[in-house]
């Protein structure tokens, strides 16, 4: 009698997992398909059809609210710079955004890291505008990962392998800063440069693509998810050269106690800080100790856990929002109140 119901059980099983096998190949296929007829469709289309309007003559840093993730819209007359994609599970927030604000053309677009609330709405993205060019950094086989890490990392690699191929290998740029060399982008007069990643690290998010935007007087860093021994790589790297001393700082790692630690601060002595995180997110970014530290230094704060998405408008000499500003609570005392 065990025998049989154990016999039972075991085809039970054997069912479960062949049904499962044949949902995630075909889950597969579909969505393979879908991205191969978007991506061909795309690039065959008129660029006439993929104008921009002219957004501002002043440049404008739209940090937007996409729960917990990163996604920056940077717009300058009718260019647009995108910082990361969202996170997968709100996958068409960044789309959504674009859209709204009338975007159809994306003349730059960073993916800090293959993290899956940096990359999440990468598909959407290069679905449904004109990407002028990809810059991504490169993983090294030495990183550290979980296998959910590993498993966003094929599935990032497959996008952009995807996307380049059917563009003929000609939209992808790898931000590698390890010799010292550091890459340029130009929308004169808004420039940007690439500081890092400038080693590889096993730690997956100390590879961020880190980039300094200056426009007039105007400065910021944009800095993906990196922690303390990159920060320290950082300002060994840079401490004599100003390159990181900016007026506005996106916050590393949203907020987390990983990073921005104190020497990064006081060589960086930005005005502003930009903290991306989603309202009652269960790891409580920002943490208490990062927090204190930016307002002991008087850093204005602008979050999108309290006020939405947020823009700057920067004239050149001039930073100004209409948008709330963030308190320095940690997001474990914002879940409790």
């Amino acid at each position: 009698m065990i025998k049989k119901i154990i016999k039972r059980i075991l085809r039970l099983v054997k069912r479960i997992l062949i049904i499962t096998v044949a949902i995630v190949l075909i889950t597969y296929f579909i969505y393979n398909l879908i991205l191969t007829i978007c991506f061909e469709k795309i690039s065959k289309e008129s660029e006439s059809d993929y104008t921009n309007p002219v957004f501002s003559d002043d440049v404008q840093i739209h940090l937007v609210d996409v729960g917990q993730g990163d996604g920056i819209v940077i717009t300058y007359q009718n260019k647009v710079v995108v910082i990361d994609a969202g996170p997968m599970l709100h996958k068409t927030a960044m789309k959504d955004y674009l859209q709204k604000i009338g975007v159809k053309r994306i003349n730059a677009l960073i993916i800090t890291h293959p993290h899956q609330d940096h990359f999440g709405g990468l598909d959407f993205i290069l679905c449904n505008f004109k990407v002028n060019q990809i810059y991504t950094t490169e993983i090294s086989s030495n990183v550290d990962m979980s296998p959910t890490e590993r498993f966003h990392l094929t599935q990032y690699n497959y996008i952009i392998s995807k996307y380049n191929r059917i563009n003929n290998y000609s939209k992808i740029t790898s931000i590698d800063c390890k010799d010292g060399k550091l890459s340029h982008l130009s929308f004169e007069p808004l420039e940007f440069t690439f500081l890092g990643p400038i080693k590889d690290y096993e730690n997956f998010n100390n590879n961020s693509i880190i980039v300094r935007m200056d426009y007039g007087n105007v400065s910021a860093l944009f800095t993906g998810d990196i922690e303390a021994d990159a920060e320290h790589d950082l300002v060994k790297a840079y401490r004599r050269s100003g390159l990181l001393d900016v007026d506005i700082l996106k916050v590393p790692h949203h907020g987390s106690h990983t990073s921005s630690s104190q020497e990064f601060l006081d060589i960086v002595d930005p005005e502003i800080g930009l903290i991306s995180c989603a309202i009652d997110n269960d790891v409580w970014h920002p943490h208490k100790p990062v927090a204190k530290r930016l307002k002991e230094m008087g850093i204005t704060l602008y979050r999108t856990d309290e006020g939405g998405s947020i823009v700057l408008t920067i004239d050149g000499t001039n930073i100004e929002s209409s948008s709330k500003k963030g308190d320095y609570k940690s997001g474990s005392q914002l879940s409790s109140d």
